[in-house]
């Protein structure tokens, strides 16, 4: 197994913190304990983080520790906690530099934002807007904490020298934080407000003392929140150590996490529906699409992939909308859809030409019928494609999707926050597993869209478009195996081949336009799939080309009537 250079700075990190500082340099024995408590609090704390921020988490508790060793030897003249060391200019060096940076980093960040400096920058560093924030009054909040009243009103049984020295640290804590904002702005301010609060509740769980703890830098509070902060201290040191556990035993190879994303659980009960909603970053839930893409990158604010068209049309311009699954959708950077707007776009014609990308991951043909009837009278398209069949096929645990609800917001929020956590992952693994057992299931499976609702949502794809005076071309769904090894598989897959005659059959029946790609690609380009049924970069322009021909041999695109 080899380590990461992150995995390598974590381990120093908690040898450090949990053996080297409090058996090593804190004198005397009586604060070993207290130091070593304080240390596994961070180390736990840091695990909240590092779902989110993973190597920022790592970094960040390797600097707090860092600062605490040299304040250790900067504070010696005290006499607290550690051995007769002295600091050197190096040390002063670093503090100074981190001082004189961190604070120069803030000073300007205020002042752009009060309006009071400009300057030219590639990219936004605050928002535009004058309101405050949510992290900006946590930044506030914690920095008045911080440099006031921690310093000067929690410390009223220490000395002057002592509130100076606690005013110190805090001040190089914060332009620490200065250091990093540029890279990791949320985190920062996160990071310091949660090391504040930390300290905090250390400080509540002693009692008024006289001696070494005193001089340990901890207020004399009386403990009325004793028992809120022993509850919340114990649950951050359970869930947090539970959390390094789980990613320490996935990465060694002995436990297996969840997988949110994954298509389908052969002999499970996970249902690729919830699995989208709750766990997939580039889609957001949907009261009524159950999900949709997201209004950033890789898709527009209109929520496409491809350009960002003008409302309404403008003349000259020939629009035409790719709705489909996954393989519609494409990767992060690629698509068929733009594909063929670079083909159509790259002939020797005066139109203008705009191709959006509707497809997103997971789509059956009732979301897609869904979204189309949302949109159309929008865009206003002159063509759209219509490309599904591959997910309407899933087995459905529980309802169809015509019936399926998706969760409220709260409980999704809830659970794409579990779905950060390690501990949880391997939990959620354990309990599906347990409950798997192919002999505990009944009943016969159900397609997520039985092949009868199947047709009627094509059905209504032409019929709406039609309506808005567009042309609806279908497409069979492609795949990489032969419609002979489909049918003989065992899973849901086997749906699909009747699928795609059930749509050969209704188009023929209707006279409805139909590009049978499934055909086309048949036992003749199934190299272009990089897995049973997504193309590789070369399949989705071979498929490109292939719809551009198609569209120019029907007499579908203008100019050839």
């Amino acid at each position: 197994m080899k380590l990461s250079p992150y995995d390598v700075v974590l381990s120093i990190s908690v040898c450090f913190g949990l053996v080297v500082q409090p058996l090593l340099l804190v004198r005397p024995k009586s604060l070993r304990r207290a130091c070593f408590l304080r240390n596994l609090t961070y180390f736990c704390l840091c695990a909240f983080a590092m779902p989110f921020f993973p190597r920022s988490s790592v970094i960040s508790l390797a600097v707090v520790l860092a600062v605490q060793a040299v304040f250790a030897l900067m504070v010696s003249s005290l006499r607290e906690r550690i051995w007769a060391l002295h600091s050197g200019p190096i040390v002063r060096l670093f503090i100074g530099i981190i001082l004189l940076v961190g604070s120069l980093e803030w000073i300007v960040r205020v002042l752009y934002r009060s309006g009071q400096l400009t300057f030219n920058s590639p990219y936004s560093v605050w928002a535009e807007d004058s309101a405050l924030s949510p992290r900006q009054g946590v930044l506030v909040c914690a920095v008045l904490y911080a440099l006031v009243i921690r310093p000067f009103f929690l410390f009223d049984a220490l000395s002057l020298q002592a509130k100076g020295i606690s005013f110190y640290r805090n001040l190089v804590l914060v332009c620490l934080c200065g250091l990093v904002v540029p890279f990791y702005e949320l985190f920062a301010v996160w990071m310091l407000a949660g090391l504040l609060i930390a300290e905090t509740s250390w400080m509540l769980l002693q009692t008024r003392r006289s001696g070494p703890q005193r001089r340990l830098g901890l207020a004399r509070v009386r403990p009325l929140s004793r028992g809120a902060v022993v509850v919340a201290l114990s649950f951050v040191v359970v869930v947090g150590g539970s959390e390094w556990i789980a990613r320490s035993l996935v990465r060694a190879g002995l436990v297996t996490a969840f997988t949110p994303l994954q298509t389908a659980r052969l002999e499970g009960i996970a249902d690729w529906r919830r699995a989208h909603i709750m766990g997939d970053t580039y889609r957001e839930p949907d009261p009524v699409l159950l999900w949709r893409p997201v209004d950033r990158e890789p898709y527009t604010a209109q929520r496409f992939k491809g350009p960002v068209v003008k409302i309404p049309k403008p003349s000259g311009t020939w629009r035409i909308l790719c709705y489909g699954d996954s393989n519609t959708d494409g990767v992060e950077t690629d698509s068929w859809p733009e594909q063929l707007q670079k083909v159509l776009s790259s002939a020797k014609d005066p139109t203008q030409y705009e191709v959006l990308n509707a497809g997103v991951v997971g789509y059956s043909s009732h979301q897609g019928l869904l979204r189309f009837d949302q949109e159309v009278e929008t865009y206003t398209p002159d063509v759209v494609f219509i490309a599904f069949g591959w997910n309407d096929c899933v087995d459905a645990y529980g309802r169809p999707d015509k019936d399926y609800r998706a969760p409220s917001s709260w409980v999704v929020g809830v659970e794409r926050t579990l779905l950060q956590f390690k501990a949880y992952l391997v939990l959620r693994n354990w309990f599906l597993n347990f409950r798997s057992d192919p002999a505990s299931r009944t009943g016969e499976d159900t397609a997520r869209v039985s092949s009868e609702d199947y047709l009627n949502n094509l059905e209504q794809f032409v019929r709406i478009a039609r309506d808005h005076k567009a042309t609806a071309i279908l497409l069979t769904r492609p795949h990489k195996l032969s419609e002979a090894d489909l049918a003989g598989d065992r899973t849901w897959r086997r749906r699909v081949p009747d699928y795609n005659d059930a749509l050969r059959k209704f188009a023929r029946d209707r006279k409805v336009l139909l590009i049978d790609t499934q055909e086309i690609f048949a036992n003749r380009y199934a190299d272009l799939f990089g897995d049973e049924c997504h193309f590789t970069e070369v399949g989705r322009k071979k498929m490109a080309e292939i719809l551009s021909q198609e569209l120019v041999e029907r007499r579908l695109l203008p100019g050839n009537p």
